[in-house]
């Protein structure tokens, strides 16, 4: 997987080629990733594809998330809300045309329970974007390295090289 990325972020791919990741090679390099970046408190990874949309489920204890990103302890209306492991599960649209792509969260459940609204805001803010403050949840952005397109399908995710 690591090979297949620097080739396209490097720009070897030859243009109109497409560079295919099964999902098997997915969940491995995102459960590499949690250990490369020293990401505690998410265990059981899972994802099911379809055509542009994945289900991704984990056990997520938000405290040790936000420890081991932050380096301290949550404040007191997480500990009160999100204390112990939680079920957690998300489901994404992926929509991508010319150079563009967007990732939508379609829905969150916790324990069951949906999350939508500005506890929805509140959960993307403080695990996702203070770890990943470049990323773009809900809005068009511009695909880097050559990339013309990208889509998955219920066995991988493609990358079309323009």
């Amino acid at each position: 997987m690591r090979a297949k990325l620097d080739a396209i972020e490097n720009k070897q791919v030859p243009s109109g080629q497409t560079v295919r990741f099964a999902r098997q090679e997915l969940l491995d390099y995102a459960r590499e990733e949690l250990v490369r970046k020293k990401v505690s408190g998410i265990r059981n990874i899972n994802f099911v594809l379809a055509n542009n949309h994945a289900t991704g489920a984990a056990l997520i204890d938000f405290h040790r998330v936000q420890e081991s990103v932050q380096g301290h302890p949550p404040g007191i209306l997480s500990r009160l809300l999100l204390s112990g492991e939680r079920s957690v599960e998300v489901e994404l649209r992926l929509s991508s045309e010319r150079g563009w792509c967007r990732i939508d969260v379609m829905s969150v459940e916790v324990d069951g329970w949906d999350i939508n609204g500005r506890a929805l805001d509140w959960l993307i803010d403080n695990y996702v974007m203070r770890r990943y403050p470049r990323a773009k949840i809900n809005t068009w952005f511009q695909l880097e390295s050559n990339i013309k397109q990208v889509a998955l399908t219920p066995s991988e995710l493609t990358v079309l090289i323009a």
